[in-house]
């Protein structure tokens, strides 16, 4: 893959940590996967695959929230949030190092 493409693809299909759809399109679905679009076709089709989809007016949608647990990816949302509970957490004195 040549840079230019790749940076043409990049721009199509966010790193899961930055997506703010509920849903993706097959396309994106089987990019952060790396599957062909039509694997996730079957997968829909015969209801065996990794991920089950949503239908929407006949269209597959495919939840970001469950591409991101069988990938095992944490969205930048819940990381801020983990980190402000922990910061929380110290500044209330529940770090263990009061002196």
């Amino acid at each position: 893959m040549n840079g230019e493409h790749k940076a043409e693809v990049d721009k199509r299909f966010p790193p899961l940590e930055l997506e703010t759809r509920a849903v993706v399109p097959t396309d994106c679905a089987a990019y952060h996967l790396n599957r062909q679009p039509q694997t996730l076709r079957v997968w829909a089709c015969l209801e065996n695959g990794a991920l089950r989809p949503l239908r929407i007016n006949g269209r597959l949608a495919w939840p970001v929230a469950e591409l991101r647990r069988v990938l095992g990816v944490a969205s930048q949302i819940a990381l801020r949030a983990g980190r402000a509970e922990s910061t929380a957490g110290c500044e209330a004195g529940a770090c263990g190092d009061e002196r």
